[in-house]
């Protein structure tokens, strides 16, 4: 891997409008996914401070879905918590905010509180 950050996505207009729903926001984000996926947390930290606002709104929410299908307190205590992650938790809250996903929002800061009452 290359040691270049580039997530900027080239996509045609036809492209983009054929697209919907999970298929567009892989094409969107898969870039930083990819770069970032078995890399250290300053590489994840690096890509992530590249993004776009859309971007980063997406990455944010891709990483809940994509870490959560074990349940939202696995997600927290062995992702964030004994994974080191935690210092993406305001990044992904204030993404959430800003795509106005309140409910998922409010689903993420009540696993983040019920997680550190078992610490």
């Amino acid at each position: 891997m290359s040691n270049q950050i580039n997530t900027r996505i080239a996509i045609s207009n036809e492209r983009f409008l054929a697209l919907n729903g999970y298929a567009l926001g892989q094409e969107l984000i898969n870039p930083a996914i990819l770069q970032i996926r078995g890399q250290n947390l300053e590489k994840k930290r690096a890509v992530y401070e590249t993004l776009t606002p859309g971007q980063k709104s997406l990455f944010a929410f891709w990483i809940i879905y994509g870490h959560t299908q074990s349940g939202w307190l696995r997600f927290f205590w062995e992702g964030l918590y004994v994974g080191g992650y935690e210092q993406f938790l305001p990044m992904i809250k204030t993404e959430l905010a800003h795509s106005n996903a309140q409910k998922l929002l409010t689903n993420v800061t009540e696993a983040e509180k019920n997680t550190q009452n078992l610490s």
